[in-house]
């Protein structure tokens, strides 16, 4: 049994993560949140000035100049530094967000390194604005491994990133996965898939524009067949998002990075395999790169064919079944929590011959079992010491 640290920087959406470890049940695992302070700050700010909310999400809270002072406010890095010593990890396990007052300071991140590897775990590596944040941890050399765990086959840590000379980031140690799923969240009484009551359902959140306009028109024009269900930032609510799931035949996923730049493997795809439900996806590469269309998922390029689709989804529901079948089927086979932690525990740096320097391209860059592809298979565990 290993002793595994997760230091988390955004406590709710990455619940389901550090659960999917826990539900293994063959490790010690240490949790510290380090946005807490910075979430209790907020939280006294908006109710003493509720504008602080909106000015929070466009980037402007605090200003700049009582940034310093606030930073001494929210930081934890000493609490974490204590606990890493006190717990003594064989890894840890770092789940990242953008800069900011609720991440720690490189100089943690580097003496975290010298009590146990730290792996980054990094849930949106293939949108490219991370790119060159990826570039500075690279060259402070703060984490043995970065796993992208949006599925991407594009990122600096991906197999053909050595091929193209890419300017915003050398080449890193670098594993992509799916995203690992507790599939607690999906036990219970499954409804027979014919009688469940959403024909098309979406849920989560509906920011950005692409996903807006997409449940908007889909309410506007196909209530008939649509039901959307928000999901609120309150901790407990995943397991109600993930009910809603199961009472779906067919779910929507919109599959675009933060930035909107490009596409990657949302983890609603894998939430809907183990919900048995079919999957409606925005044709794209990184989906296609683990899963293969009109199998295990249904196919739609534009908010109007999407429409279409889902008109005509409804109206088949043995073919949805099908389909529902085979996502769950590769999900609980290729993308279960125990395939994907085995090889994010048991990943291993490159054996270098004697006298060869390492080099960017040397980086032993893979993809979890079950991706097109894969040219690695896990090794004895390396990210941490042999567990006692």
């Amino acid at each position: 049994m290993a002793r595994v640290l997760f230091i988390s920087t955004s406590t709710n959406n990455t619940d389901t993560v550090i659960d999917s470890l826990k539900y293994l049940g063959e490790h010690e695992i240490e949790l510290v949140r380090y946005d807490k302070r910075w979430n209790e700050v907020c939280h006294q700010a908006i109710l003493a000035d509720p504008n602080v909310r909106t000015h929070l999400q466009m980037g402007i809270w605090p200003p700049p100049e009582t940034r310093e002072a606030y930073r001494q406010r929210v930081s934890m890095d000493a609490e974490i530094l204590k606990v890493a010593a006190t717990f003594k990890p064989h890894s840890i396990m770092y789940i990242s967000a953008w800069e900011g007052l609720f991440v720690p300071t490189h100089e943690t991140l580097k003496k975290l390194g010298e009590t146990a590897p730290v792996t980054h775990l990094c849930f949106d590596g293939s949108d490219p604005p991370w790119w060159p944040q990826m570039k500075v941890f690279e060259e402070k050399k703060l984490f043995a491994l970065t796993v992208n765990i949006d599925g991407g086959p594009f990122w600096p840590g991906a197999p053909l990133w050595s091929t193209l000379n890419r300017p915003e980031c050398p080449k890193i140690a670098g594993l992509t996965t799916l995203t690992p799923v507790d599939p607690r969240y999906f036990e219970g009484v499954q409804v027979p898939f014919n009688v469940r009551p959403y024909a098309i359902g979406y849920a989560g959140n509906a920011g950005g524009w692409i996903r807006s306009q997409l449940v908007n028109q889909m309410q506007k024009h196909k209530g008939h067949v649509f039901t959307y269900r928000g999901r609120d930032d309150h901790m407990g609510s995943y397991r109600n998002y993930c009910d809603f799931l199961r009472y779906c035949r067919v779910v929507i996923s919109v599959p675009f990075t933060g930035s909107n730049a490009t596409t990657h493997v949302k983890g609603r795809v894998v939430e809907a395999g183990w919900a048995g439900a079919a999957l409606l996806e925005w044709k794209n590469d990184a989906t296609r790169h683990w899963f293969t269309p009109r199998h295990d998922f249904w196919e739609y390029d534009s908010i109007e064919d999407c429409m279409d689709a889902a008109e005509w989804l409804a109206a088949h529901p043995r073919l949805c079944e099908e389909m529902a079948q085979a996502l769950r089927k590769k999900v609980v086979g290729e993308h279960h929590p125990r395939q994907i932690w085995n090889h994010i525990l048991n990943w291993q740096p490159p054996k270098m011959s004697k006298g060869k320097k390492a080099s960017a391209s040397s980086h032993p860059s893979s993809e979890a079992p079950g991706a097109p592809g894969s040219t690695s298979a896990a090794e004895p565990v390396s990210l941490s010491a042999a567990p006692e």
